[in-house]
């Protein structure tokens, strides 16, 4: 939601809020709970967000390595997957 509240209002506080908590619930879900893939994509989505509002090339790198963890804790059997 605070995420969309910056997209809607471009407050960069709304921004890092977001941020902040969804690192919370990456760091709160187990590694092998079913949700911390969409947890991880979500997180790797707001830092991207925060790349595209700053232009800072580490932004940019934390989004890619969060989406890379995304995407090795997605069962290899989830639908979401290309196989």
């Amino acid at each position: 939601m605070l995420g969309k509240q910056y997209e809607r209002t471009g407050d960069i506080v709304n921004l890092e809020e977001a941020i902040q908590i969804a690192r919370q619930a990456v760091a709160s879900t187990l590694k092998n709970h079913s949700y911390l893939a969409m947890y991880l994509n979500n997180l790797s989505n707001i830092l991207e967000d925060r790349y595209e509002r700053t232009g800072d090339i580490a932004h940019f790198e934390e989004a890619i390595q969060v989406a890379r963890q995304a995407v090795a804790s997605t069962p290899e059997v989830h639908s979401d997957l290309a196989g």
